[in-house]
């Protein structure tokens, strides 16, 4: 059946173009550097009963609007893409997911109308085109798990509607410095590369608002962050870290950070300048206590110290805006009656996988307090008793023990 559809369509465009000879749709596969002709096709239909897909659930689909212009194309696990894909000329949004191409081709600068790019899980993709430059329509470009690709074409600024890169999973060396002219950029993911740090010319990149750099482990610099001056929130996870970068302690308008997982033990009194962040994560540091510097956040509503080595909390109370506090797989022995300083904003409590024995009464009297949970201590069966009498007539509380 395939096989007459394909000769029947061959057909119908050689009587409509009969004095072309040298076309053939189906062999001419994915080359970086050959062409293709696209005026042999009246229709978008005419392209896709040419293309050798596997149509089957689970497989490559395409979706059509009221018009039969395909607007969607997902290749999901096709070992070749031919050139002709790319006479799709309405495509909004190309999926490639789990193919054997090794380039993205100068053809897609054919899509004048793509919106997004998603290329996924392409293990032999090393190559992105200098002809995506042609895409300015497209506002999202996401491509993940490819590990032999390590760079990005130098003229990637002349995407100039480009809201969101993501280049996760791959191994990226450098990001070029052009991006620093995306001026509608507003949000970067550049997780889990080998990238060693950012331009030093990025310019200003005013519009992004999301930066996200972990999993790159030899992260040495972090100047250039300067560049990002009205960022929001800021990823750092597995970076290497022995400190807080001082240039991030001087963005004002971060919201979120996460530092998770790095070897971070103290914290700048810079830190004070971070007048609206909101929410810090510095689980799986090298923590021993709660920096006292950390009272300085005003507007500080979650904190997240999860798998540190803090054995002392005294500072806790003077975290007067504190409503989430993360303090599980850790090693503390008690909690301090200051603790009832919260009692206005503490809403959850996480002290599981601790070494507590026991528990200030003014836990089960903090009115705001909803979930506590005490797991996995090393509470006497005397003192679970103590800590549930304890909080026999609170009915707001949820206690796991």
């Amino acid at each position: 059946m395939h096989v007459l559809r394909f000769i029947f369509f061959t057909f119908t465009l050689l009587v409509n173009r009969i004095e072309t000879v040298n076309f053939n749709p189906q062999l001419r596969y994915e080359e970086c550097l050959a062409t293709v002709d696209c005026s042999w096709f009246k229709s978008d239909l005419d392209v896709i009963n040419l293309l050798p897909f596997n149509w089957s659930p689970g497989y490559s689909r395409y979706t059509l609007d009221s018009e039969d212009h395909v607007i969607t194309l997902s290749i999901v696990r096709e070992k070749t893409i031919p050139l002709i894909t790319y006479c799709l000329g309405n495509l909004n949004s190309l999926y490639v997911n789990g193919s054997s191409i090794d380039c993205l081709p100068r053809e897609i600068g054919l899509l004048s109308n793509l919106d997004y790019i998603s290329l996924h899980s392409n293990e032999n993709l090393t190559h992105v085109t200098d002809e995506i430059e042609k895409l300015s329509a497209v506002r999202r470009i996401h491509i993940s798990n490819s590990k032999r690709l390590m760079h990005l074409p130098a003229d990637i600024n002349k995407l100039i509607n480009l809201r969101e890169l993501f280049v996760t999973s791959c191994s990226l060396e450098d990001v070029p410095s052009s991006v620093g002219n995306l001026q509608n950029l507003e949000s970067l993911d550049f997780s889990s590369n080998r990238l060693v740090g950012l331009p030093n010319n990025l310019g200003s990149l005013n519009s992004v608002r999301s930066l996200k750099l972990s999993f790159n482990p030899i992260i040495s610099s972090l100047q250039e962050i300067a560049a990002f001056g009205n960022l929001r929130s800021l990823y750092l996870v597995g970076c290497g870290l022995k400190e807080i970068p001082l240039a991030i302690t001087n963005m004002a308008m971060l919201e979120i950070i996460d530092i998770g997982a790095n070897e971070v033990s103290s914290v700048h009194n810079n830190i004070r300048k971070m007048t609206n962040l909101r929410w810090l994560y510095m689980g799986g540091n090298r923590f021993t206590s709660i920096p006292s510097e950390l009272a300085l956040l005003e507007n500080l509503t979650i904190l997240y110290m999860d798998g540190n080595n803090l054995n002392d909390i005294n500072t806790v109370g003077s975290l007067k805006q504190i409503r989430y506090l993360y303090f599980y797989r850790n090693q503390i022995t008690s909690v301090p009656s200051n603790i009832g300083n919260l009692n206005k904003t503490l809403e959850n409590l996480f002290l599981n996988n601790n070494k507590l024995t026991n528990l200030p009464n003014e836990l089960a009297q903090m009115s705001q307090l909803k979930t506590l949970n005490i797991n996995d201590n090393e509470f006497s069966s005397t003192s679970l008793t103590l800590i549930k009498n304890m909080f026999a007539n609170n009915n707001w509380t949820t206690v796991s023990y």
